[in-house]
């Protein structure tokens, strides 16, 4: 079904293309003018009726949700056996009317990529830009090579071994562990006239990672772990081995081709964010350690860091 909607609205934007076309042959410039200014108007009138339906629809949502707590109409599925219907004739077990109650808010990973639907969801954000920034938008912007891991021969291998070099992230100072994290840090401070709140963000992180320096600060960082016994049977040798395999196998098909990544860690991959993670925090204590500036906090997360400066130290 979806996919059929995306069919018809293709052909319906293209009808609509050549149909202004035929406009603007037709027409003078100031009468062609007001006939978009007054299809401009249009769409905004149906774009805020639409939000008004689904406003109220999220309102009637809520009230009945309220509902549902004061009058005490919680429980487990099989208790309102109205929440799921069961269309096949085999009986469903305890645990799958568990995770079939949990509606939209059970998402399960795809088992294959729907790369059509983004395509399609890309193209109608562009189309809600100006012409000129649609176009460069689409020409001027480079791609990351983002590859899903779900179906690799590696897959498992990656996860074993992102489960242990996790507990080697967040030993540092600098390390904010979610948004909520940093936010109770973020509000107790003051910043003086002469201080400042500046931001830095790492451009293409993963993809930036030199894979011979991370595998040097993954090896230096697991020869100190005295914890690692207990994670796995495994030595600081064989994991080591194990990860320059995975992270040379980056291996992609594209259109037909085969195509490997020669340089950086591979997005999707499921231990880049550990490596990324564990490389920030190698240089930024190297960084922090030689710098002559004052600084009363750095915070960091993943690729993201927030600092506290002097104002006379910014440029």
């Amino acid at each position: 079904m979806i996919k059929h909607n995306h069919r018809v609205t293709r052909c319906l934007e293209l009808d609509l293309r050549c149909r202004r076309q035929v406009l603007v042959e037709s027409l003078q410039k100031k009468d062609m003018a007001v006939l978009e200014s007054l299809s401009v108007e249009v769409q905004v009138s149906e774009q805020e009726k639409c939000k008004t339906r689904q406003k109220r629809k999220f309102n009637a949502l809520l009230r009945s949700s309220q509902e549902w707590k004061t009058q005490g109409f919680r429980g487990h599925a099989s208790n309102h056996p109205k929440w799921v219907v069961n269309l096949p004739s085999r009986t469903q077990s305890s645990v799958e009317e568990s995770v079939l109650s949990k509606g939209l808010n059970f998402a399960p990973a795809p088992s294959t990529i729907p790369a059509a639907h983004m395509v399609a969801a890309v193209e109608s954000g562009l189309r809600c830009l100006p012409e000129e920034a649609a176009k460069l938008a689409r020409t001027k912007v480079p791609l990351r090579p983002i590859v899903s891991f779900l179906r690799s021969p590696t897959h498992q291998l990656l996860k074993h071994l992102a489960t242990i070099l996790f507990p080697l992230v967040g030993n540092s100072p600098s390390h904010v562990r979610n948004s909520k994290a940093f936010t109770e840090f973020i509000k107790p401070q003051v910043l003086s006239s002469e201080e400042l709140l500046v931001s830095f963000d790492v451009v293409s992180l993963f993809t930036n990672v030199p894979v011979h320096l991370a595998t040097e600060v993954v090896q230096r960082r697991l020869k100190d772990d005295v914890d690692l016994k207990n994670r796995t049977g495994l030595n600081v040798k064989e994991v080591m081995m194990l990860l320059e395999l995975c992270l040379s196998a980056t291996f992609r098909c594209f259109r037909g081709g085969v195509y490997q990544q020669t340089f950086g860690t591979a997005m999707g991959s499921p231990v880049s964010v550990t490596i990324a993670n564990l490389i920030m925090e190698d240089m930024e204590e190297r960084a922090l350690a030689t710098t002559d500036i004052p600084l009363r906090f750095w915070k960091r997360y993943v690729d993201v860091t927030c600092a506290e400066l002097l104002a006379s130290r910014v440029q």
